[in-house]
């Protein structure tokens, strides 16, 4: 299903489907396909009022044995998993995140017979995951990308094209995490350490508690690497700006786009603030071993928020900034507001 929940006039025809984007794009491809399962249980209740029916002329076991046997031939697997799109969007919660019990029999079935599975996730939501993370080589996350969505994860599983986007949502390590956000307010009892053995800390007893992929987290197929952040001053002045900056550099062999991110942090103010919010953020392009510094201005209006009396105010005192390729960042420089 690649269009979404609000394409409530959609037509599946007008969809490039990823088979469709493969073959049109790439039809000296040496590929095969197989349907493999369904984008629901069959059965499973759809909208809240009425249950998909079963396919005659379907046949669940007959599909994933076909796959299977598919995957066995294959040197490398695509596997394009994910909700329908009824499963998501105004008055469609769910309690339990997981991908349809069908498509997981499929993804195991599959790696049991060849490693190298590659998942292009097909979502209106972060999903519970694990399952996937643990033996896919690589996830691709399509979310609903609506009509021509097959072309453009077409030119991205063949490398002429390059992934650059990033999550704007937290992907929970499971459903007791949520609400899971990057920008959480500080707590009293910070965790530090392993939630397995330290006790009284703001923690789960039994998972950890990151997400299992961060706001602002993605990759592509080149890597980069980042400087020590430089500032032009560590003193802020009201109505004045100072400079945050890095370097940049593309330690690939392919070129490719990084988006670097400026998170901000209110050391110490009237009333809690976040961790880190998002300031700002720079998309660069770079070939193979080029380099360029990324600065971003960081002025008092970036640091207001509204206080106890819900005033717009920003407070002198002591700021951290990070500046990395996720929220999750530990690079960071310190500056103080007068």
């Amino acid at each position: 299903m690649l269009y979404g929940s609000w394409s409530f006039f959609g037509d599946e025809q007008d969809c490039v489907t990823v088979k469709a984007g493969v073959t049109q794009n790439y039809p000296d491809a040496d590929v095969f396909f197989a349907q493999g399962c369904p984008t629901a249980d069959p059965g499973t209740n759809v909208l809240g009022f009425q249950k998909t029916p079963p396919k005659e002329e379907f046949d669940l076991q007959e599909a994933l044995d076909t796959a299977v046997e598919l995957a066995k031939k294959a040197d490398k697997v695509v596997l394009t998993l994910g909700e329908h799109r009824d499963f998501s969007g105004e008055g469609a919660s769910r309690a339990d995140i997981t991908l349809p019990s069908c498509q997981l029999e499929l993804f195991h079935k599959i790696c049991e017979v060849n490693p190298n599975v590659c998942v292009v996730l097909f979502n209106g939501r972060p999903l519970d995951i694990r399952e996937i993370n643990q033996k896919a080589k690589a996830i691709l996350e399509a979310w609903l990308p609506g009509t021509e969505g097959g072309n453009a994860l077409a030119r991205i599983l063949y490398g002429d094209a390059s992934p650059s986007g990033r999550l704007s949502m937290s992907f929970p390590y499971c459903v007791g995490q949520v609400p899971v956000h990057y920008n959480h307010m500080s707590t009293g009892r910070p965790f530090a350490g392993d939630y397995r053995t330290t006790r009284y800390n703001s923690k789960y007893l039994d998972i950890p508690n990151e997400p299992l992929y961060p706001f602002g987290y993605g990759l592509t197929y080149t890597a980069f690497e980042y400087s020590d952040i430089s500032l032009d001053s560590d003193i802020l002045h009201k109505g004045d700006s100072i400079c945050a900056s890095v370097r940049v550099t593309n330690t690939g062999e392919r070129p490719g786009t990084e988006t670097v991110q400026m998170y901000l942090h209110d050391v110490s103010a009237s009333v809690t603030r976040p961790v880190r919010e998002l300031k700002g953020f720079c998309k660069v392009f770079l070939e193979p071993g080029e380099s360029r510094v990324i600065a971003f201005p960081i002025t008092e209006d970036m640091l207001r928020f509204y206080n106890i009396t819900m005033d717009y105010v920003s407070e002198p005192g002591q700021f951290e900034v990070f500046i990395g390729s996720d929220s999750t960042t530990s690079r960071k420089a310190v500056f103080s507001l007068c």
